[in-house]
């Protein structure tokens, strides 16, 4: 079974997935560590040209499975998630995804995800565009105070955590409105007033497991 979990920033779309998977024995898939591997090592090369982002995404491999990555071919690095949160990597990440050159290339490895089983993919565009085909997909969001009190925990580093947040959720807003008008078979979570990611996992996890029985 596969299980997309798509949603808007900072409404917990990674502990959540994470956090199930451990309670079902599934491999976690975050979709969204394509954009932030990229934007580590592009920051690493300091070179940002088109071309030399388009290389370096052709070249990105993710072992999800073991928590490796590399851009050789050989998973010799392992995924710190703490050194991906930082101001820098998350605004490039951002830009990067607008790019539709290496926006193509990441789905297409992301694509090729869908021939594996016992899975939760969490990322952006998972329930509209790359796993149609998924048995639950599940859109998860949350107010805008809400999300910006969880974004100022796992960025404390940055100050102007509002203007940030404001900036990517008017990107959003229209992905939002376009999934809600076209994608009928979508289940919509919010979970603005769940205090936390076990709740929200106590519950997805009855709602899929009783619905399946």
């Amino acid at each position: 079974m596969i299980i997309a979990i798509d949603g808007l920033s900072y409404v917990g779309k990674t502990s959540i997935a994470h956090e199930l998977s451990k309670r079902i024995d599934y491999t976690h898939i975050n979709t969204g560590l394509y954009y932030r591997l990229l934007s580590k090592r592009i920051i690493s090369d300091k070179k940002r040209d088109n071309n030399h982002i388009i290389q370096r995404a052709k070249k990105l491999t993710v072992d999800f499975s073991n928590n490796k990555y590399s851009f050789n071919d050989r998973y010799n690095k392992k995924i710190d998630l703490d050194l991906l949160r930082s101001k820098n990597i998350i605004v490039l990440a951002s830009d990067i995804a607008k790019n539709n050159n290496v926006r193509e290339i990441i789905n297409q490895k992301i694509k090729s995800l869908n021939d594996l089983d016992n899975i939760i993919v969490e990322g952006r565009e998972l329930t509209q565009k790359l796993f149609k085909n998924a048995l639950w997909k599940i859109f998860i969001y949350a107010d805008f105070e809400t999300r910006l009190k969880r974004f100022m925990k796992v960025n404390t580093n940055d100050l102007n955590h509002y203007q940030i947040l404001r900036a990517i959720d008017k990107r959003e807003k229209q992905q939002f409105s376009d999934l809600c008008s076209k994608h009928k078979s979508v289940f919509w979570y919010n979970n603005s007033q769940v205090p936390s990611a076990k709740e929200d996992v106590d519950y997805l996890y009855n709602l899929i497991f009783e619905k399946n029985e």
